[in-house]
């Protein structure tokens, strides 16, 4: 943490002449919620998207702070991923956080195509294939206990055509 206090120090000396240094209050929120300082964290995530309300970290990583925190904060936290999934900076990262989001809340075909998304932008990404079989798995099991077996049986198969290696049908 002493590196964080530097970061502080650093981004308070140059906010005070009237120059943002952007890139020390992300770190500094980083390393706070590294650290599980999250109420420190959030407010440093607030105060950096309010100067930059498009920086893909801030939406990102606190984004994922707020669908983790108890209880999570659900709407805003998947407000900001789906802005962070839109940046041009987007990563793979971003996706799956947010499909496990709608993962936890058993809407799997929005899980599914934000998996989707994250697939296309990183298509050697072994981890995404392996969300992707587990919500293709969910989706099958949610149909199959509504009665619909064709189509349950259907994505069971491609969630086996998907990630074979991980997926036990």
């Amino acid at each position: 943490l002493k590196a964080a206090e530097h970061y502080k120090r650093a981004f308070e000396l140059r906010d005070s002449s009237g120059a943002l240094f952007l890139e020390a209050h992300r770190d500094y929120a980083t390393m706070m919620q590294s650290a599980g300082r999250n109420d420190e964290a959030e407010r440093e995530w607030r105060s950096l998207l309010s100067r930059d309300p498009s920086n893909y970290h801030a939406l990102a990583n606190f984004g994922q702070l707020l669908l983790l925190r108890q209880p999570p904060a659900t709407a805003e936290g998947r407000e900001l991923l789906e802005r962070a999934c839109d940046h041009k900076l987007a990563e793979h990262v971003a996706f799956a956080t947010l499909a496990q989001s709608f993962i936890a809340g058993k809407e799997w075909l929005r899980a599914l195509d934000t998996i989707e998304k994250g697939i296309r932008l990183d298509p050697a990404n072994t981890s995404l294939k392996t969300s992707k079989a587990g919500v293709l798995a969910g989706l099958a099991e949610s149909l199959r206990a509504d009665g619909k077996t064709t189509e349950a049986i259907q994505h069971h198969r491609e969630a086996l055509e998907t990630d074979p290696d991980q997926y036990v049908a």
